[in-house]
């Protein structure tokens, strides 16, 4: 911590800083669990039914998920939070419009019987989960700047990331990306703590904190190198009171340490371990290039991108004069996590919004660093001063917390997929087939009873099973035995390019017999052009928020003539 520009007099003291993190941690946790319910009954998420079964099947006593290309920390977590949820939880509303037996929707205490007729019941119960685990990366953050700078500082950097937009948004569904960011948070907590006390055992609680945190994402590892690089930084400062001796042996001791708290939660290498490397192929697979319809700019130029939308301009520009404040003072060590992440960033070309989180917290400390340097500079009354910080640290966090209030009123409104969804179950339709892709309606619940594991109608049925490229080959494509056909511009098999986008609906459009969709729900307050999706928006709208008065797909609804039906 800085010796100058200290906090002054009793008014100021620790219990003031700690009420204004309770009300931050209240604001952050506010935000983030505002609209959880989202979409619910329905599974919109393509990704979270994956960590809530994995959690429900826990207990049927099926404790390997048999799926490996993210760990099951985060699953875990979920089983055991299920039962106490489902004591305090209020059951997710069923509209009337589903025509869903009465005895199907009884609310249950038990997570078995919950998870076979009321599934979304446990999805909700997670996204609380994940939404107080991105509230208490705001603590995190706190403790985190506070081993630097002075109390009501580190309050400010709380706020930041309190008010983090792609946090705030992540923390909405039940994935383990929140999980991960607070776990890799903490764990630079206990390394920087160790690194200023010289406490072992607190370099030792790192050392687990980070194998946990791998075991709830495998993005979390850098944690570990990072503290591997602090020990040796330290070893190198000390050098004349330490060997190479003690330095190797606490290298090791890192290593083992994280690596058994991996396995603890995740020992699937070792029980399972075909399977495991099975998924890991896989795994190395998805990473190896963008999906279909993402960006292929450079991942690091993404991230740089995301964290500007993300954090807001005046925190970014705050957190640049941060970072430079620090590195002149010769503090280079304190970003020496940040920088490992965005090379493990940099590396890989497959990404997503979510992947920036454990980095995110960082921006926050740079940004109180680069207020106190300003006002420290400037200010030599530190009344005034703490006013003038003040002011910075909400103008900072006024541009994301916009964008929160504007993600949770969108999210608030009818998904364009449940609109299609009900427009088709509502209405007098022809006993025709519906050929829908993936994202043109709800996804089903797998492994569950009832019509949830079903796509709510007999008379829907996917083509996702057909390649993109052979969307192009109308021989194929006119076999689906479907008088509707309804796309939407979420479609997996959206094609990455523009021209390629157009030949995919000109297949379309001959396979119905014309251009002109009978229907079309779209989430945009502009008459919409077609064009591919950003994959992002298939959670929830990241960018375009302002043109936006719902969230969900383009769909487009087709009714094939009767000349051209099979």
């Amino acid at each position: 911590m800085p010796d100058s520009y200290q906090a002054p007099g009793s008014r100021f003291s620790i219990a003031w800083p700690a009420a204004a993190l309770a009300g931050v941690f209240l604001v952050a946790f506010g935000l983030r669990v505002d609209g959880s319910y989202w979409g619910l009954p329905f599974r919109l998420h393509p990704d979270e039914w994956k960590y809530v079964s994995a959690g429900a099947e826990c207990h049927r006593g099926q404790w390997n998920p048999k799926y490996f290309r993210n760990p099951p920390g985060f699953s875990y977590l979920n089983a055991a939070w299920f039962p106490l949820w489902l004591q305090i939880h209020q059951p997710v509303e069923v509209p009337l419009w589903l025509n869903v037996d009465p005895i199907q929707l009884k609310p249950s205490w038990n997570v078995e019987v919950t998870y076979l007729y009321r599934p979304f019941d446990l999805v909700a119960g997670a996204r609380v989960l994940s939404a107080a685990l991105g509230a208490l990366t705001a603590v995190a953050v706190f403790f985190l700047t506070r081993e630097m700078l002075p109390a009501w500082y580190a309050v400010g950097a709380a706020w930041l990331t309190a008010v983090s937009f792609a946090n705030v948004r992540e923390s909405h569904f039940a994935v383990n990306d929140p999980a991960m960011a607070l776990l890799t948070t903490t764990g630079m907590v206990l390394g920087w703590h160790w690194f200023q006390s010289g406490k072992r055992w607190w370099l030792w609680a790192a050392a687990a904190c980070g194998g946990v945190a791998v075991a709830v994402k495998y993005n979390a590892f850098p944690v570990i190198l990072a503290l591997l690089f602090l020990r040796g930084v330290r070893y190198w400062l000390r050098k004349k009171e330490e060997s190479i001796r003690i330095l190797t042996r606490d290298w090791i001791v890192i290593v083992l340490l994280a690596g058994f708290f991996f396995l603890l939660i995740c020992p699937f290498p070792l029980i399972d371990p075909q399977t495991f490397q099975q998924e890991m192929a896989l795994l190395r697979e998805a990473a190896a290039q963008p999906w279909t319809g993402q960006d292929t700019r450079w991942s690091l130029i993404q991230f740089i991108e995301t964290a500007w939308i993300s954090e807001g301009a005046l925190a970014v520009g705050l957190a640049g004069i941060g970072l430079a404040a620090l590195l002149g003072q010769g503090q280079g060590a304190v970003v020496v996590f940040p920088v490992l992440y965005g090379m493990l960033i940099a590396a890989h070309p497959l990404f997503f919004v979510r992947f920036s989180l454990p980095a995110l917290p960082w921006i926050s400390l740079f940004a109180a660093w680069g207020i106190y340097a300003l006002v420290s500079q400037m200010m030599r009354d530190a009344r005034v001063g703490l006013r003038i910080a003040a002011v910075l640290f909400l103008a900072a966090g006024a541009e994301p917390l916009l964008k929160d209030l504007r993600s949770n009123h969108l999210l608030s409104q009818t998904d364009t997929r449940i609109e299609c969804l009900r427009w088709f179950l509502t209405e007098e339709r022809s006993p025709l087939l519906i050929g829908t892709d993936q994202f043109a309606v709800p996804l089903v619940y797998r492994n569950v009873a009832g019509m949830w594991t079903k796509p709510f109608d007999s008379r829907l049925v996917g083509i996702d099973g057909l390649p993109s490229n052979q969307l192009n080959q109308l021989d194929t494509l006119a076999q689906v035995p479907a008088g509707y056909m309804v796309i939407s511009n979420f479609a997996p098999f959206t094609a990455r390019y523009p021209e390629a986008y157009a030949k995919r609906r000109a297949a379309i459009h001959e396979f119905v017999g014309h251009d002109r969709p009978d229907r079309v729900f779209q989430p945009f307050i502009r008459p919409w052009t077609p064009q591919p999706a950003d994959v992002e928006d298939t959670y929830s709208p990241f960018r375009n928020l302002w043109g936006r008065n719902r969230p969900g797909a383009v769909i487009e609804v087709y009714m094939r003539k009767p000349e051209i039906r099979p």
